[in-house]
């Protein structure tokens, strides 16, 4: 509630001393970045039409679980795990290990810091550094994720390959597979580098994707042109040496136990 008017009036009603708009912000922090233009607001006058014809279309499908289950990642170096709680907890695999309230139900739960296996780095070295891709695919395939990765370098793959997976991915009504973008923010004239996140949807007459950025706290949803993402994910990763890509991910029925008896 902003300081001024009623609100002051309230606050001393209620014996509180009104807060001070002339407060500074603390020094070196930032509130939000201005989305760059080349991207559509998915809560814009735009990003709204956008999403109602393509769910006209039929390309929204996977946004409604994702949206369920979306999260801001718990660090600024967590997109992939943000990326990984908000998938795992939309297929409903179950993670067979608490997550909170020890002493009650104790309910099975994905956090962003239950991903890391012993074969990726620690979640103190996540935090440092952030996950490469390979890191990413292992920590789904190890917590029960069906797991493909691909990259627009490998054999075969081109931007008509990429679109035909985002259309495949959006178009199920299944809630089965989702896709996970890993991009350079830089290239969507972003700030920032690597970074994770969930497709929600695709636009067919503006051949662009919806990207629920897991960092909320920095950009909001947003329409991507479906040829600058792809040309996000061409840039190469500084630590692998590789460009970047995107993941396909399921259940892994192997591993998923049956469900519990009542």
């Amino acid at each position: 509630m902003v300081a001024g008017g009623e609100s002051n009036a309230m606050y001393q009603r209620l014996g509180f001393t009104p807060p001070s708009t002339s407060m500074p912000p603390p020094p070196k922090s930032v509130h939000r970045r201005e989305l760059p233009e080349a991207l559509t607001a998915f809560s814009s006058e735009r990003g709204r039409r956008f999403f109602a014809e393509a769910m006209s279309l039929g390309h929204m499908e996977p946004y409604f679980p994702l949206i369920e289950q979306f999260v801001t990642q718990d660090e600024p170096t967590f997109c992939g795990l943000g990326s990984l709680t908000m998938v795992m907890n939309a297929l409903r695999v179950d993670p067979r290990r608490r997550w909170h309230d020890e002493t009650g139900p104790g309910w099975r739960w994905w956090s962003d810091d239950m991903f890391p296996t012993s074969c990726t780095s620690s979640l103190d070295r996540i935090r440092i550094a952030g996950v490469t891709m390979e890191e990413f695919r292992t920590m789904a395939a190890a917590n029960g994720g069906a797991v493909r990765m691909r990259r627009p370098t490998d054999a075969g793959e081109s931007i008509d390959s990429f679109r035909e997976a985002v259309l495949g991915a959006t178009s199920s009504s299944s809630h089965s597979s989702f896709l996970v973008t890993s991009f350079d923010r830089a290239s969507l004239g972003q700030t920032g580098s690597g970074h994770f996140s969930p497709i929600g949807g695709y636009h067919a007459p503006s051949d662009a994707a919806l990207v629920l950025d897991v960092a909320r706290f920095k950009y909001p949803p947003y329409w991507v042109p479906l040829r600058k993402l792809w040309d996000a994910q061409l840039v190469e990763d500084e630590v692998t040496g590789r460009s970047r890509g995107w993941f396909h991910l399921s259940r892994n029925a192997a591993v998923v136990p049956p469900p519990e008896k009542q």
